[in-house]
Formats: structure tokens, sequence, C-alpha cells
């Protein structure tokens, strides 16, 4: 058995940072672009992933607001708030960090989000589209982005088994449909405690495993 290969992001992110910037319309025109960041509460990994957002559009020129509302903000204060937002001409795209607060339905958020706006790709149009395979919809980024590290890398993926280590609606349950197309079968596990309930030996045959998890120190 060969050894395994390690894929992290590496230096992936800057080299498709600056081919965007070659290969983008003018910095005029990309400035005109904008998005909308909306975070509920102070969850610590929340702050950190949007504030990762908006510099990442400060790097590419792209215009970018964020909302910070706080944790006992109302589900219908927040579908007001999406309102006004899916109406900004200025904003073309939205997206609301999860988690949200337990008294807020994520599911009638991301239903509030129009689908040509949700770049989280969450909307139930867009995750249709995903389970048809029909392009015109927003991928969820998580998915997309492990596809990008796969394909990049050159991994060979005919007759491979694949194996998603996780149970995020962000990561698992898109997994199956956004990564690479072609022969390569698929199945998903669960943490290590959960895997063999669900799906005994997963990981063991497993050619490409990706681990789409939080990681904590005991």
């Amino acid at each position: 058995m060969p050894p395994a290969t390690l894929l992290t992001d590496g230096p992936l992110p800057d080299s498709f940072r600056t081919n965007w910037r070659n290969a983008s319309p003018p910095s005029s025109v990309r400035a005109s672009a904008g998005i909308g960041f909306v975070r509920v509460g102070e969850d610590p990994a929340s702050k950190v992933y949007v504030g990762r957002k908006e510099k990442t559009c400060a790097e590419l020129g792209i215009a970018s607001e964020t909302h910070v509302l706080p944790e006992a903000t109302s589900e219908s204060d927040l579908l007001g708030l999406l309102a006004r937002l899916n109406s900004d001409p200025r904003l073309h795209g939205i997206l609301v960090q999860a988690p949200l607060p337990s008294h807020i339905r994520a599911a009638a958020v991301y239903a509030n989000v129009l689908p040509q706006k949700d770049v989280d790709g969450f909307n139930p149009l867009n995750v249709g589209k995903l389970m048809l395979g029909d392009p015109s919809g927003f991928l969820p980024c998580t998915p997309a982005g492990i596809r990008e590290l796969l394909v990049r890398s050159g991994i060979e993926l005919a007759g491979a088994e694949l194996v998603v280590l996780g149970r995020g609606t962000s990561s698992v349950s898109p997994g199956r449909h956004a990564v690479p197309k072609g022969p390569a079968r698929e199945r998903h596990g669960d943490h290590l405690p959960f895997r063999h309930a669900r799906h005994p030996g997963a990981l063991p045959a497993a050619d490409i495993l990706v681990a789409a998890m939080e990681c904590r120190s005991s």
C-alpha cells in the first residue's frame, strides 16, 4: 500500500486569489460588487470566520459590510434585516454565519435569502439544484473548497473510495454532490465513535478521507 498523502490548503488560497485577480475584471468593476455578512451573537469561531471573509474581500477589492446582531435578536428581526439586504442593489451576495442561536430556525433564515444572493448555497432552491446536478446555483463553500483542493492537487479519483468524516450540513450532506463527478464512489462516515453504527468498515476502505469537522483539545 502506498504511503498516504496529507492535503491541506497550504499555498492554494494565495494561488487562487492571484489567479482570480489576474483573470477578473478591472478593480473598478470589482469594487462595484458587494457582499453582506450577518452574524448573530458572539460565538468565537463565528467572529474569526467572518473576520477572515472580510479580510479576503478587502484583499480582492470587493466591497463588504457586516451586520452584527445581539444573541437575543428575534427571528422576525433577523428576517427583516435579510429582507432589507435582499432589496439592496449594492449587495450581490449575502452570507449568514452559522451557528445561529437556538431560538432561531436556521432553515427559515436560509430560505429567506434570495437564491441569487445565497453565496452559502443553503437556500432550498440552490440545494435542489445541487442535488440535481444543475450548475447554475451556488455551491456550499466547504465541499466546493474540497473539490478545488482535490482537482488542483492532481488526485486520481477514478474508482476511488471517498469517505467524509463529519456531520455538518455544510460539508457532509452536500459533499456527495459537490465533489468532482466521475467513477469515484462515495460513502459518508461520522465522527469516529459513530462510524460503525452507520457504515461499518468505511474508514479502512477509504482511498480518500475528508476530515470536515472541528478538532478540539481534551
